[in-house]
């Protein structure tokens, strides 16, 4: 191996020169700035067929991809990818219900992840995107939605959501209050009672559950009665109405109510009839006056009996 004397620290143009006139030092070794040693149109020109030919390096076929003309290219082969795997399947089409401030909690469902946008519309209003918060109640998979400050909270109004690329999207209602369905569901009851018959009482499951009426609803003495989804032990049964015996812990059948993809959004009563849970606020609230009459009709039928 040759004895190196020395290093000469040089440019590529003044070693080029040396070469050309042959002038170059024996035992010398020319070291030429990395910057200046290679190229630059030569690696733009090789990091462009990089990407280009990115699938001929993955052992695709020239021959088939030109017969097929089929792209090659990084870029391509990874959109379709980047794509399948950031788009939620948006299906949800059930309703929520507010609770008089701007944060509202929704299913799973409507924020399937936190690759989605969501938007508040208001009497075909774009109120514009709203912030939401997914994943934090990493528990019961629940997630809250920030609406807008131009949104009126006393009025219904829907929440588009979109996936990352506009591939798929969903528009769900947002109920201001959850009244109104209170008041439905509770008419509903009334037309379905006979009132012709005597009510049957008969005892359902475990100790202090019971059947009204042949399954027309449910009695339960508590909300940890009810367990932590519903499924098992209300819907799963076709139960669109439960008595609770005990108002605790109304809050979290709202929450339970989602988490259990209660589309019917079962009616929660108080032995009188006069209260219900509000599934958008999970608190009890008194029946407006005009429901006096059918609460009456139902009182004076099960209440006696739901307390023996």
């Amino acid at each position: 191996m040759a004895e190196i004397n020395k290093i000469i620290f040089t440019t590529k143009e003044a070693y080029a020169q040396k070469v050309a006139e042959g002038t170059l030092e024996e035992s010398t070794i020319y070291a030429i700035d990395a910057a200046q040693a290679v190229d630059k149109k030569e690696v733009q020109t090789t990091v462009d067929n990089s990407f280009t030919e990115f699938g001929f390096n993955l052992g695709i076929s020239r021959e088939a991809a030109k017969f097929y003309s089929k792209s090659v290219s990084l870029v391509d082969m990874l959109k379709g990818i980047v794509i399948e795997k950031l788009t939620d399947d948006l299906q949800n089409t059930s309703t929520y219900f507010g609770n008089k401030t701007n944060r509202i909690l929704v299913s799973g469902a409507a924020i399937p992840s936190d690759n989605v946008f969501v938007k508040a519309i208001q009497d075909e209003t774009d109120h514009g995107y709203c912030h939401y918060e997914y994943n934090k109640r990493p528990n019961d998979s629940l997630s809250t939605v920030i609406i807008p400050d131009g949104v009126n909270l006393e009025a219904d109004f829907e929440l588009k959501v979109t996936s990352l690329f506009g591939a798929t999207e969903q528009t769900f209602p947002i109920k201001h209050s959850f009244e109104s369905t209170a008041i439905e569901k509770l008419q509903e009851l009334v037309s379905e009672v006979n009132f012709e018959q005597a009510a049957v009482k008969q005892e359902f499951s475990a100790a202090g559950n019971y059947n009204f009426d042949n399954g027309l609803f449910k009695l339960v003495p508590n909300r940890e009665a009810l367990g932590d989804n519903f499924y098992s032990t209300l819907i799963g049964f076709g139960t669109k109405y439960c008595v609770l015996k005990s108002k605790d812990d109304v809050k979290k059948i709202a929450e339970i109510s989602l988490i259990s993809s209660d589309e019917s959004r079962i009616l929660f009563l108080t032995p009188d009839f006069n209260e219900y849970v509000d599934l958008g606020t999970g608190e009890w609230v008194a029946f407006p006056e005009s429901e006096k009459e059918n609460i009456k009709k139902l009182s004076d039928r099960y209440t006696a009996k739901i307390n023996e």
